[in-house]
């Protein structure tokens, strides 16, 4: 089985969940939902993080703050033989920000955090995102 590290970070500012659409020229999971994540290229998972999220979004790390780091999760994908060993951030916006998107990405919106579910998203993001929010409670 193939392993494979991400990174996937949650922006919120105010009682609002930033969350991008997948382009049609990614090789995973197009045109879905999601948080801005990316391949794991360094050892420093929070550094990564702060670089998807300048890329994809053009937000920088003086605009966020990170309010929780979880353990990585591991997720095994059976049918494509990928072992995933995700790391997530939920960071909280200083202030409304515009989104510059690269070609990762084909649109993006912040929705009520409630509201996640009514979007066709990429597998597990909705629980990714309550698991970090209810640390962020503790």
């Amino acid at each position: 089985m193939k392993h494979v590290a991400i990174v996937s970070a949650f922006i919120i500012y105010q009682e609002k969940l930033l969350i991008l659409k997948r382009s049609g020229n990614v090789s995973t999971h197009p045109n879905l939902w999601a948080a801005i994540s990316g391949y794991l290229e360094n050892e420093y998972p929070l550094l990564q993080a702060y670089t998807e999220i300048r890329e994809e979004t053009g937000i920088t790390a003086p605009e966020i703050k990170l309010m929780v780091q979880a353990k990585p999760r591991i997720v095994d994908d059976i049918p494509n033989q990928t072992r995933w060993e995700i790391h997530s951030f939920l960071f909280q916006a200083r202030k409304e920000i515009p989104v510059r998107l690269n070609w990762e990405n084909s649109s993006y919106a912040w929705v009520d955090i409630g509201q996640l579910t009514n979007y066709s998203t990429v597998p597990n993001l909705a629980t990714a995102l309550d698991h970090l929010l209810k640390k962020s409670i503790d």
